[in-house]
């Protein structure tokens, strides 16, 4: 359960688009799950070849500077580059599809995307609802062949992968499953393998509008909670995703020479994954949830006692002079009095203020409220 903690601290940290992990870019020696299934990504950036006798299809092509990596594992296995026929992918942030322009004019495979992605791709990443705030990157535009929608199959020389449309962390983000066989096992034993695309958000995302501030797109809490309805129903006996954090395959590898494919037979490590992600999105939601009912009302006509008690700070405020506001009554709420100047006055109400105006967004606040508010995560506006 430790690392699934772990993992889910994601959940509370900003954006980390900014910064490359290098386990993103350190290669891994590629290796079989099942017959045709093959991993042949970096340390934590999982790219994936599924094997046909008509050609192979590739799901991930990782960041701008990973196509030589994936190739050279794809080699190493004694596959042909070139027989690469198809490009899936998980999700179309930068570290799962900055490679794909660069893996399409070399192997000439087709693109397949989800929608909800498939104009993100096309644009570079300049469509993603967090491209205009800033916490991805652009990467180069690759043409998308064919539009996905969920439920539909991809097909190529007797072998089926079907897409799930489990949006939220992107507006089509996919989770594939295929059924496979484990070396090893009866050849009438089949394997359900799921390919998770993406579950995780970050400070930037916003489920939910409140008062200016706008949900990071509209329905994206709706997509999440059905993410997770798609998700549960699933059958899972390999659990696989997009990073290999997701399935703990660092703690896996060492026991891969030992075991065999078997390591990644893990369905309740599936569920447990699942379910803890839910429980942070829910989280999540409340939150904001709470902070809306916040401000129902809100400007500065009948807005919470916090919120007022900014008003008069802002209205008395004067540079040195000193600073007490009247006790007043507030929708049944007594304000009290605090002698000093205005910045007395807001390092005494600091910690109350911050912890009641988290997550909500504060506006018609003066500048210094507005840095204040800032370095705490608040977002504070002017009219």
């Amino acid at each position: 359960m430790r690392r699934i903690f772990s993992v889910f601290a994601l959940f509370l940290t900003f954006s980390a688009a900014a910064e490359i992990n290098p386990e993103w870019t350190t290669p891994l020696p590629p290796f079989q799950i099942a017959d045709n299934l093959y991993y042949v990504g970096s340390q934590d950036l999982a790219a994936y070849l599924v094997t046909t006798p008509a050609g192979n299809i590739l799901i991930n092509a990782n960041l701008e500077t990973s196509p030589p990596h994936i190739r050279a594992s794809v080699e190493k296995l004694g596959f042909k580059w070139a027989d690469t026929k198809i490009l899936l992918n998980g999700q179309a942030h930068f570290d799962h599809m900055a490679g794909a322009a660069q893996i399409l004019r070399e192997t000439g495979a087709k693109n397949m995307v989800m929608e909800g992605d498939a104009d993100v791709v096309e644009s570079g990443g300049r469509t993603d609802f967090l491209f205009a705030i800033k916490a991805v990157p652009a990467y180069p535009p690759a043409k998308v062949d064919r539009v996905l929608h969920d439920g539909d199959t991809v097909e190529l020389g007797g072998v089926t992968l079907t897409a799930h449309k489990t949006a939220g962390h992107t507006r089509g983000c996919t989770t594939w499953t295929l059924l496979v066989h484990l070396p090893g096992e009866p050849a009438d034993r089949l394997r359900n393998a799921v390919i998770v695309g993406g579950i995780m958000f970050w400070s930037d995302f916003r489920l939910l509008d409140a008062g200016d501030q706008k949900a990071s797109y509209p329905g994206i809490a709706q997509d999440f909670a059905r993410t997770f309805e798609v998700l549960r129903a699933l059958p899972c006996d390999i659990f696989l995703g997009a990073h290999g954090s997701y399935f703990d395959l660092k703690s896996k590898l060492p026991r891969l020479a030992e075991k065999g494919p078997q390591v990644f037979l893990d369905p309740v490590e599936y569920k447990e994954f699942v379910a803890k992600g839910q429980a942070a999105f829910e989280a999540a939601l409340k939150k904001e949830q709470e902070a809306v009912r916040a401000l129902d009302g809100c400007g500065w006509g009948h807005p919470p006692l916090h919120l007022h008690l900014l008003r008069l700070m802002a209205e008395r405020r004067g540079s040195g002079s000193d600073f007490q506001p009247i006790a007043e009554s507030v929708d049944g709420e007594q304000v009290p009095r605090f002698a000093g100047n205005v910045f007395d006055f807001l390092t005494q109400l600091h910690d109350q203020l911050i912890e009641r105006a988290r997550g909500a967004v504060i506006i018609d606040a003066p500048d210094f409220v507005q840095e204040r508010f800032a370095r705490n995560g608040i977002a504070a506006f002017a009219k």
